[in-house]
């Protein structure tokens, strides 16, 4: 059947209105997806941003703690200090017990550069016992600053100091270092466990106002204590 004229114009006129249809469909339904996509960008943006504020107040929060422990505890380090400062200036054949103490009650307080100008003034001086001492309470301690102290230690001039000191390192590491460079590589790249930084973090459950009483705990390599041998009636 052919088609007349006026059908042609009529099948013409049918298919423009529905290409017309189609293209004002398509422009009034981008403006919903491009907004659709914008509310979706500011969302993850708000979620970011908000992610990284809680980030930072929890930074904020963890300083002023630290701020507040560092203050409640100074007048106990200045106790501390003197009592290291005392020791040290006995004699050398009386001073061994009361400087061992007055380190041993440092492990109540915050690694202040106080403290730590203290403990390197008697890892200058060499006595053995003494820096095994102090190399002892810093390998307990999670912190940055024991760590490099204990790093720089490796370097002593007492080859006994240099290697107590590098197996400190290793217990804190939880391995075995070939040398010095491989514990330096290894300390620069260390960053401490925030729960067991928590865990020793001085101030912690500690009556304040007891801060220089005698502590038990004996200081000493991880992972192992040492004991006498045994009696031969144990045997």
């Amino acid at each position: 059947m052919k088609w007349s004229i006026k059908n042609w114009v009529l099948a013409m006129g049918v298919l423009l209105i529905f290409i017309a249809g189609v293209y004002f469909g398509m422009i009034f339904q981008k403006p919903d997806a491009d907004e659709a996509r914008s509310t979706s960008i500011q969302g993850s943006l708000q979620h970011g941003s908000s992610a990284t504020s809680e980030r930072a107040s929890r930074s904020t929060s963890n300083a002023l703690d630290q701020k507040k422990v560092g203050a409640a505890l100074e007048p106990a380090l200045q106790v501390v200090l003197e009592k290291i400062r005392q020791a040290k200036n006995l004699p050398n054949d009386s001073r061994t017990t009361p400087l061992l103490k007055a380190l041993e009650e440092s492990t109540k307080l915050p690694l202040t550069k106080e403290l730590l100008a203290e403990f390197s003034s008697i890892m200058a001086e060499g006595e053995l016992e003494s820096c095994s001492y102090v190399i002892a309470l810093l390998e307990q301690r999670e912190e940055k600053s024991s760590v490099d102290f204990l790093l720089h230690t490796t370097a002593h001039k007492n080859q006994d100091v240099a290697q107590r000191a590098l197996f400190a390192l290793e217990a804190v590491a939880g391995t075995v270092f070939a040398n010095r460079d491989a514990a330096a590589v290894w300390a620069n790249t260390w960053t401490p466990d925030p729960e067991r930084t928590k865990l020793f973090s001085p101030g912690q459950g500690t009556d304040n106002d007891n801060l220089t009483d005698e502590i038990p705990r004996i200081p000493g390599p991880r992972g192992y204590k040492k004991t006498s041998d045994p009696s031969p009636n144990d045997k």
